[in-house]
């Protein structure tokens, strides 16, 4: 296994367990302490991280096939931007670590996170066509 591969499987995994203990402090802890408005993008923020990391653990088999591909290297990078982006600036607003008018930031990270999965959508169809 190459160390691209190691990494992004061993952030995919890393991410998907922070997901869960964010989302069980979400059902558990902010339940009571925030509005439902707030708890439902909450509540989306934890669900993109879940959907992206597992986005990023196929990134990393997808890297362990293609193991020169920058363009795959560059996906798994704008998937872990991205989550840092969208998810961490919900978390960040949610927990008053950034004020809400910063919440715009999130738009950043699905912007990566579309650029990563059309570039890698153009890597599979086109293949050896493709500048990697």
């Amino acid at each position: 296994m190459n160390a691209t591969t190691r990494l992004f499987l061993g952030l995919g995994f890393l991410l998907l367990a922070t997901g869960t203990t964010l989302g069980a402090t979400g059902a558990h802890f902010l339940e009571t302490r925030i509005t439902p408005d707030r708890l439902a993008v909450y509540q989306q923020a934890v669900d993109f991280q879940f959907f992206q990391a597992l986005g990023l653990i196929v990134i990393a088999g997808l890297a362990h096939k293609l193991p020169d591909s920058k363009l795959v290297k560059a996906c798994g990078w704008l998937v872990i931007v991205g989550i840092a982006l969208f998810s961490g600036s919900i978390y960040a607003t949610t927990f008053g670590l950034l004020p809400q008018s910063m919440a715009f930031v999130a738009m950043f990270g699905g912007m990566a996170f579309q650029l990563a999965w059309l570039t890698l959508a153009i890597v599979v169809w086109f293949g050896k066509n493709v500048r990697t």
